[in-house]
């Protein structure tokens, strides 16, 4: 159970690093109440061993932790968003941001062709896919009135470029 909690952290902190959220430091939780906070900047490698985790640090001691005596590990802060505003990424404006029933996805593209759009949870599930065939400013709905609040995460794959945005989906 705890490797796959372990193993959900590190594939979420891998979509994190490549979305940017501004990851600063990951958190060791002890299940007697440690909390180890060590800065992402500051990892040279991280290992999963048979019963631990060794943090080998670029600066500093290595940190070892047994997998027996860790509650969780997590990473702060986990979101970034300024403002429930359009956010500008590449070719992709998002809106309503935060959003409630509805997505709103406008791609801008200087030429006419087919898109891949993936939207994964914070989780790191797919939630939605969908082949798109687009135009300069084309926009697209979504609707996501039963989907669970959260954080998530927009790819558009056009071949040969992948661009990215995140929005809030709240009730």
């Amino acid at each position: 159970m705890i490797i796959k909690k372990i193993k959900t952290s590190l594939f979420a902190f891998a979509i994190i690093s490549i979305v940017g959220l501004n990851a600063q430091n990951l958190n060791v939780l002890e299940k007697k109440g440690n909390l180890t906070p060590i800065s992402i900047h500051n990892i040279k490698t991280l290992s999963f061993l048979p019963g631990s985790i060794k943090i080998n640090l670029k600066v500093g001691t290595p940190l070892s932790f047994s997998l027996n005596s860790v509650r969780n590990i997590h990473f702060t802060p986990t979101t970034d968003i300024e403002s429930p505003s359009i956010k500008t990424y590449d070719k992709i404006h998002l809106f309503p941001n935060p959003a409630k029933e509805y997505l709103n996805i406008v791609l801008n593209s200087n030429n006419s062709s087919e898109v891949d759009l993936k939207i994964i949870s914070l989780e790191g599930r797919i939630i939605y896919t969908q082949k798109l065939n687009h135009r300069e400013n084309n926009q697209h709905t979504i609707n996501i009135s039963t989907w669970a609040n959260g954080l998530y995460y927009l790819f558009i794959n056009d071949g040969k470029t992948v661009s990215s945005n995140k929005f809030l989906k709240t009730n």
